[in-house]
């Protein structure tokens, strides 16, 4: 994945000349965005149809056919004046600190973030990352070229992709278990509904190609992130028609932010550290996609807890196990709605409303977070001077 998911910026900023760094970043986008609309519907199809393990199979012939279209059409490029081996400790020191900061984001959540193995990991990660970037700085040929962050606009760029990504897998995480947990849909239905985010982001991404080259990158990072603020707020709303109405301007917010984040990103940089930008780009969005499911889970967690407790202590008569059904049926799992079907229907009813009510107030919680973030963005995208493109210059 982080071979594959960094190059291909850099090969486009490199075929094309900066004039038309928009509009082909934003095509190169907008076919990842396909996929995208279409993963949902195909995966729901699969899973009612085959099973959720042919999730993986049908990736086997996609590779296939990608890895013989690379070989015959794609250039090779590579910076001429590289010199010298790898920076294997830049390698190992970034590598080691990135994993471990992602594992204990992600295991937060599961065993409490309070627990030795997540605080260590937390605490090993940045003892790494500042390890990296003692030896970057020293280093006569970096992994990562410590002047890239001084880069003008460059690290404003960082700012908004994290806080874009941080919203956006917040989001689809949250929908895809509010459409298959309370509102009750079918995988295929929910990954109907779900085409409203990638629809709109697919049609933003060659607009905002177009736009980026007459509009200041600064003013559509802006508007993007705005969208992506105001888009968390309509998800506040309870509803099925709000829930899509939220999904279809986070995609054109997002769509704004993601396309003109990676044009500025690009122009920022002389094309010979393209590569380099663009791993760092892309990293950053990934750090942005694991803040976002764990910080906002464990605001979810939390408010789910609170939710249940008061309910326990309160008029509805929940015990332990059955307060575990909520905790399932709030996650879609299919195993406790046949539990609770079996119930009897004062109890099955009761169950359901604190389902329906807890995770209305939990995904408010987390939603209100992420409105948080992408304001942030925006006054980090209001912060971005702007930036002339690097082989103008």
């Amino acid at each position: 994945m982080a071979l594959f998911s960094t190059s291909p910026l850099s090969i486009v900023g490199d075929v094309f000349p900066a004039d038309r760094h928009g509009l082909a970043f934003s095509i190169w986008a907008a076919i990842g965005a396909v996929g995208s609309a279409v993963g949902p519907l195909v995966g729901g199809a699969l899973a009612d149809l085959l099973g959720w393990r042919w999730f993986f199979f049908i990736n086997v012939p996609v590779a296939a056919v990608t890895i013989v279209m690379v070989l015959a059409i794609v250039p090779e490029s590579r910076d001429e004046n590289a010199r010298g081996p790898l920076d294997s400790w830049g390698f190992v020191t970034i590598t080691l600190g990135l994993a471990a900061l992602v594992y204990g984001l992600q295991a937060g959540d599961d065993c409490g973030w309070t627990a030795p193995v997540v605080l260590g990991a937390l605490a090993l990660g940045v003892a790494m990352l500042l390890a990296a970037a003692r030896v970057e700085i020293r280093s006569p040929q970096p992994l990562i070229e410590p002047g890239l962050f001084l880069q003008r606009g460059y690290p404003a760029v960082l700012a908004v992709a994290i806080a874009g990504n941080f919203g956006f897998s917040a989001v689809i995480f949250f929908s895809a278990l509010y459409l298959q947990g309370p509102l009750g849909l079918p995988p295929l239905q929910a990954g109907l509904a779900m085409i409203a985010f990638s629809l709109c982001f697919v049609v933003t991404l060659p607009l905002a190609g177009t736009l980026v080259r007459r509009i200041a990158p600064r003013t559509l990072l802006m508007i993007g992130m705005a969208l992506m603020t105001a888009a968390c707020l309509i998800f506040t709303l309870h509803g099925l028609y709000w829930l899509v109405a939220g999904l279809a301007v986070a995609g054109v917010g997002q769509g704004l932010a993601f396309n003109t984040s990676t044009t500025a990103a690009m122009d920022a940089v002389p094309a010979a550290k393209s590569g380099e930008a663009s791993g760092v780009l892309n990293a950053a969005r990934q750090l942005g996609s694991t803040l976002g499911i764990a910080v906002a889970g464990a605001m979810f967690q939390t408010i789910e807890s609170w939710g249940l407790l008061a309910a326990m202590q309160g008029h509805v008569a929940l015990d332990s196990t059955q307060a575990s059904l909520v905790r399932e049926l709030s996650s879609g799992s299919s195993a406790a709605k046949s539990v609770v079907t079996g119930l009897a229907p004062a109890l099955q009813g009761e169950i359901e409303a604190v389902t329906s009510s807890v995770f209305a107030a939990s995904f408010r919680g987390a939603m209100l977070l992420c409105a948080a973030v992408s304001l942030a963005g925006v006054i980090a995208a209001f912060s971005a001077r702007p930036v002339q493109p690097a082989a103008e210059r």
